[in-house]
């Protein structure tokens, strides 16, 4: 998520190293957390903590990045 956010609010270039690990731990997450069965993500639907989980961690993205540029703006 952060990397995503770099690239829109800070316009950084993506390295092809980047996209296979972006896509490598979203992969290994979708396996952990549908236990193997990739359909169930689909199927399942989402539950109330999905979703405070799912804004939990584009805060924490939107934090990080925007620091970033603060601390650009501000720094000493």
């Amino acid at each position: 998520m952060i990397l995503l956010l770099s690239i829109l609010f800070l316009k950084e270039r993506v390295t092809r190293f980047q996209i296979a690990g972006m896509i490598l731990a979203l992969s290994g997450a979708a396996t952990i957390i549908s236990e193997g069965n990739m359909g169930a993500i689909i199927t399942g639907g989402l539950e109330a903590i999905d979703i405070i989980l799912l804004l939990a961690v584009v805060t924490w993205a939107l934090y990080s990045v925007l620091g970033k540029v603060v601390l650009k703006k501000f720094s000493l």
